[in-house]
């Protein structure tokens, strides 16, 4: 979709977000714990945990702690973690760590970006725990000669150029079980000895480990009283090819997608859709300029996410490691392309072939932009693709549909995969979520989650942020049974400035996927994020020598369509003079020309003036034109003979669109919404009617708990660079009032 160009603010920034069954305020800035603690499923925020000698904090699945002011959890107590799949434990934060004396029994437990070692005393037993952009990423055991259980430890840093990386034990050590560490990439490591063991022990079991990306630890020296683990010096980790995955609307091939309802897939002869992806060009070409091996998965974006793994994604994996002779690629997927990603990964067609996945602006709790196409056949203004298409399909398969909204669910059933998740639907004074049209696929795939870290551990999900975002909709009653706005007809948008026009931050952003923020609109992102993304991925392959600046690669805002169905040639003379002709097809930096045999579509920006159009009747015919969203005018031209007309072009004096369509009138609920009184943290306004608004606060709303969505209003933590600027997290003490 169209985006305007922001200067990129780059930003790595360590990212914690929190599921929340439901909201535990902290007891507190600290925590002491004396004798026996147990923290039950919920997202806590505290600054310090201190932990006695003697007591024990137990945390059980699906617990989150967000920890400020660089605290953390220490003492000379011990620590039980009970995870379990698809109910892990976080801890992240603006913290230092773990350090603790005592003992430590881990499982499914995620520790994100702390700052200094983790410290791990007496008996220690980790099963699947991941350590993940942690500035410290070295784990160290000091057992007081008890055993030390390690099984599938992962350390990963994707936003990390260089780190410490490993085990450390000291003092002596009982029986040592060590299997299925992970460390990161080979060339992130920067110090020489990965596990070092001294000072005696009882025995060791060392069944191996290796980094990311297939590099085996080698024990150098093996004593009773000192064992070392080095990475393989004679390693050079095969180098994963890249598979760019587009995003929504972004394929094109005219002749395939005039037909929408095709026998087979078509897998040849796609290319990005005029004037919509030049940062898709930008990206790709700095790929190619640092000698890259990299390949585009082209889709037929309008069937299910399952259908498009199945017909296109695999193909083109499979094409492209044959082609470069690669066992595995790197999946970098631009919105919609990332849940298609995801469906991959997390499906029982995945082959393991996936060395790491980075989703730009992917909508991974929905995009709330989505709902008003589904539910009520309106497109947003920048998705003018599919309003094309389906302007087209209506005229020709009048006959298959019955309403506007039944050829949207016929001709485009992937925009369901794109509703949002959360209760983004304010309605008589409460928030719900969709329950007549759910994003049933979306919410599998977030109730999967652990799939996507277990299989694909190497993730980061980049967000554009700084643009009006819409985030909430106000609607009127749910029309049950009915296929117009069956979750309710909208009556206003309340849009947020944490996303990047499409998509917020909030949907954008996974649990224990690391994450990186960038100022910029949604079609942008991958182009503001190429050296980045380039630099982490491929950090051998440099860069090429600066070239003259020649700014951002902006996607063109406002197009001129012009569509004639019937065969005909066409000749159209643009205000400036350029020259457009059906007999020379094709995608040029200026105009479009896409011909089909009965077809002849033409796309140009916008400019302001007069488009002299001529038509020429290649036998005698029914000429059917229109142009834009204009109604279709039609006239019976006989055989070479021509027809001549004008079309003037007045551009907004707004510039670009980014916003939704007009929406009706707004309707007054029945229960009205008595606002908070406002306060500092008050963002926006809310138009329920035409002559009354009211003000909320962001984190003043308590939605009804919906356990895959990550909306704006359920983020306890965000960000530990950014929470830790906030006043003693005052955003969900009791005191505050709440909405009726």
């Amino acid at each position: 979709m169209p985006g305007g160009y922001a200067r990129p603010m780059w930003r790595a920034i360590f990212i914690f977000l929190f599921l929340i069954p439901h909201v535990q305020a902290a007891e507190g800035l600290d925590l002491t714990v004396r004798g026996e603690k147990r923290l039950t499923a919920g997202a806590y925020t505290y600054r310090n945990i201190s932990v006695e000698e003697g007591a024990t904090l137990t945390l059980t699945g699906s617990v989150s702690i967000f920890f400020t002011g660089q605290g953390g959890i220490s003492g000379k107590g011990s620590l039980r973690v009970e995870g379990r799949p698809g109910a892990e434990v976080f801890l992240a934060g603006e913290w230092k760590g773990i350090s603790l004396q005592g003992g430590v029994e881990l499982r499914y437990l995620h520790i994100i970006g702390n700052t200094e070692r983790l410290v791990f005393g007496a008996s220690s037993s980790l099963d699947h725990v991941t350590v993940r952009d942690a500035q410290a990423s070295t784990i160290t055991f000091i057992p007081q000669g008890k055993d030390v259980s390690i099984r599938t430890v992962r350390i990963i840093t994707p936003l990390l150029e260089t780190v410490e990386a490993g085990l450390v034990f000291q003092g002596k050590v009982g029986e040592v079980w060590l299997q299925g560490l992970t460390l990161p990439r080979k060339h992130q490591i920067k110090n020489e000895k990965v596990v070092v063991l001294l000072d005696g022990y009882k025995g060791i079991n060392f069944i191996g480990g290796s980094t990311a990306d297939g590099c085996h630890l080698v024990p150098t020296s093996v004593f009773q009283r000192s064992v070392e683990a080095r990475l393989d010096p004679g390693c050079k980790p095969p180098e994963p090819a890249l598979l760019f995955v587009p995003g929504y609307g972004a394929s094109m091939n005219l002749s395939f997608l005039l037909n929408p309802s095709p026998d087979a897939p078509l897998r040849d002869g796609w290319y990005f859709t005029p004037f919509l992806t030049k940062s898709y060009d930008a990206f790709l070409e700095e790929a190619r300029d640092r000698k890259i091996m990299t390949g585009v998965a082209y889709y037929d974006w309008r069937r299910p996410p399952d259908t498009i793994v199945r017909d296109y994604l695999i193909p083109a994996l499979d094409a492209l490691k044959q082609n470069g002779k690669v066992s595995s690629v790197y999946l970098v997927a631009h919105s919609f392309g990332g849940i298609v990603s995801r469906s991959y990964i997390q499906s029982s067609s995945y082959r393991g072939d996936v060395a790491g996945l980075v989703m730009l602006g992917t909508p991974n709790a929905g995009s709330v932009k989505s709902y008003g196409a589904w539910q009520g056949a309106s497109f947003p203004t920048d998705w003018e693709v599919m309003n094309q298409l389906l302007r087209f399909y209506k005229y020709k398969y009048a006959h298959r549909v019955d309403s506007d909204v039944m050829a949207v669910r016929t001709f485009f059933p992937s925009l369901q995969s794109l509703l949002p998740t959360g209760p983004v639907l304010f309605r008589e004074g409460a928030y719900e979520s969709l329950v007549e049209s759910p994003n049933v696929h979306l919410s599998r795939l977030n109730q999967d989650l652990a799939l996507l870290h277990e299989r694909v551990p190497y993730t980061l999900a980049v967000s554009g942020t700084g643009q009006q975002t819409p985030g909430e909709l106000a609607v009127g009653p749910r029309n049950k049974g009915h296929p117009l706005w069956p979750d309710g007809q909208v009556t206003s948008i309340q849009r947020y400035g944490d996303g990047d026009g499409t998509v917020l931050v909030s949907s954008s952003e996974l649990q224990g996927v690391s994450a990186l923020r960038l100022t910029g609109w949604h079609a942008d992102l991958p182009e503001l994020a190429a050296g980045r993304i380039f630099n982490l991925l491929y950090p051998a392959h440099v860069p090429p020598p600066p070239a003259p600046a020649r700014g951002a690669a902006r996607n063109t805002a406002n197009i001129f369509w012009f569509l004639v169905d019937c065969p005909v040639t066409v000749q159209i003379t643009t205000p400036s003079g350029l020259i457009m002709d059906s007999g020379n097809a094709g995608v040029s930096e200026s105009v479009a020309v896409l011909y089909d045999p009965e077809s002849v579509w033409m796309l140009a920006p916008e400019e302001e003036g007069e488009y002299r159009i001529v038509i020429t009747a290649l036998a005698t015919t029914e000429v059917r034109w229109w142009q834009g969203n204009g109604s279709i005018t039609t006239f019976t031209l006989e055989k070479d003979r021509q027809e001549s007309f004008a079309y003037v072009a007045r551009p907004s004096e707004e510039g670009p669109s980014h916003e939704e369509p007009e929406v009706p009138p707004p309707v007054v609920p029945a229960t009205p919404w008595d606002p908070p009184v406002p306060g500092k943290y008050a963002l926006a306004s809310f138009p329920l009617t035409s002559k009354r608004e009211v003000v909320y606060r962001e984190k003043d709303v308590q939605k009804q708990a919906d356990p895959f969505s990550l909306t704006t209003l359920q983020l306890v933590g965000i960000s530990a660079v950014i929470l830790a600027r906030r006043q003693k997290r005052d955003v969900l003490q009791k005191d505050r009032p709440h909405p009726p």
